[in-house]
Order: C-alpha cells, then sequence, then structure tokens
C-alpha cells in the first residue's frame, strides 16, 4: 500500500484549483465569444434583409415620333419569366393645342402567346399639365406593351423611359 505525504497531496490540490480557475477563465471567455458570434449573426442577418429588400433596378428608354400610326413605346412580348415593371414614363412637353394622342397599355397573360390584350387606353387632346405621363405596371409572366398614337395634329417627339426590377 502507498502512503501519500500531506506535501504531495497539498501540491496536487493546487494544481487542481489551479485548472479549476482556468477552465472558469475558459467558460468565461467562451460565453463572451458566445455573445460576440450572437451579435456578428444578428448584424449579418439585419444586412441580408436590407440587402434581400432592395430590388434592382434597370431602366431604358428613348424616343417616338408619332406618325399616324400604332407605335410601340415599350414591348416586352416575351419576357424569360415573372418580372416586374414599374411605369414606363412618357414626356409630352411638344404636344401642342389641336394635337391629340391615344397611350394604350396592353397585357398577355396567357401561355403560349395568346397575344396582347387592351387593358386600358387615355386619350390626350391640346397641351397637357403635368407634361409626363406616367403609366404604372403590374408583375407580369406572359407579356406587355405600351404604345402611342397620334389621331391629330404633327409628328412629334415624345421622350420616353421604362424602371422595372431585375433579378440578380
Amino acid at each position: 500500500m502507498k502512503v501519500w505525504n500531506s506535501a504531495y497531496l497539498a501540491d496536487i490540490e493546487e494544481q487542481l484549483d489551479d485548472i479549476e480557475n482556468r477552465l472558469i477563465l475558459i467558460d468565461a471567455d467562451l460565453i463572451i465569444i458566445d455573445n460576440e458570434v450572437g451579435q456578428v449573426h444578428t448584424v449579418v442577418n439585419a444586412i441580408q434583409a436590407m440587402i434581400d429588400s432592395l430590388p434592382i433596378l434597370t431602366e431604358t428608354g428613348g424616343t417616338v415620333i408619332t406618325d399616324g400610326t400604332e407605335q410601340n413605346v415599350y414591348i416586352n412580348a416575351a419576357p424569360d419569366g415573372v418580372y416586374k415593371p414599374i411605369c414606363v414614363k412618357i414626356n409630352f412637353t411638344a404636344q401642342q393645342a389641336g394635337e391629340e394622342t391615344i397611350v394604350r397599355l396592353y397585357y398577355d397573360n396567357a401561355p403560349g402567346g395568346a397575344g396582347l390584350l387592351l387593358v386600358d387606353e387615355l386619350t390626350f387632346a391640346g397641351v397637357i399639365a403635368p407634361a409626363m405621363v406616367v403609366v404604372d405596371l403590374d408583375p407580369n409572366r406572359y407579356g406587355i406593351a405600351v404604345t402611342i398614337e397620334r389621331t391629330a395634329g404633327a409628328a412629334r417627339a415624345y421622350p420616353w423611359d421604362v424602371v422595372y426590377e431585375a433579378t440578380p
């Protein structure tokens, strides 16, 4: 039978106390690290939510000179998938008294291209104020068109632009 002397046992107890104190400090450090990781996750999640909520907007535009026939201002007859057009803006500052213009909105809502169907049309006669016509657009899957037709008066240039949300 081995006999342990009290000095040896005291040394072992001191080492165990030291290990226990180190473990307490490590536990405290792990709690701090855990809290910091939680804060990082909270910040990352908030940033991701902000990024996800920001649509990527794309725009295009041009000028249509009315010639007495119905002309496309904006057309997307075969989108790749569901897309979210926001609006088409047409500048009417060139339109004069005695002139009349019709703006039409068409949608296709059937697979396989059933064709663009008239949804709305607005007639603008003479000088209009405000001079910017905004045609609000809905999300679409099968096709959309905004057209313009001069029915009275001289040929005029109508600058336009369209804004839509693009998929990143």
